[in-house]
């Protein structure tokens, strides 16, 4: 019981040690009939300081994108961003057909663009199929990741 109460009062730790203290919690001994009450007790009065802190953190990092990036558009609205991502998709989905869709958002000042983009392609495969949506009318540019 000790064990598991000294990781509360640690800093926060990656999530393998947490499996570790459950895995000792559950090698533990059995004990009587009132004991599994007792230890409940204590678990449910630290989930409602873990619930406000949860509540707290701001959402997760955004994914890293790997590979030469396409970007074709940056749009006042996140909507229209992804919009232009259907629409792009739409029209070359055989060329895209491995490429990640994604919007990007990027602040200047007071303002916010989305930029709409697609990741994961090699430099040739991203050149290429930038030619190709620009042959379709889609403005459109290739990033090194």
């Amino acid at each position: 019981m000790l064990g598991v109460l000294s990781l509360h009062s640690a800093a926060p730790a990656a999530a393998e040690p947490k499996r570790e203290a459950v895995r000792e919690v559950a090698s533990l001994p059995s004990a009587p009939q009132a004991a599994p009450a007792q230890a409940a007790a204590p678990a449910q009065a630290a989930a409602p300081q873990s619930a406000p802190q949860a509540a707290a953190h701001p959402a997760p990092a955004p994914a890293v994108h790997t590979g030469w990036i396409i970007q074709v558009g940056a749009f006042d609205i996140e909507r229209d961003a992804r919009q232009k991502l259907s629409a792009v998709q739409a029209k070359a989905a055989q060329a895209l057909g491995h490429a990640s869709p994604f919007t990007e958002a990027v602040t200047k000042g007071d303002k916010t663009l989305y930029r709409a983009r697609f990741a994961g392609l090699q430099k040739d495969e991203a050149e290429a199929v930038c030619r190709q949506l620009k042959r379709n009318d889609i403005d459109c540019m290739t990033i090194r990741n």
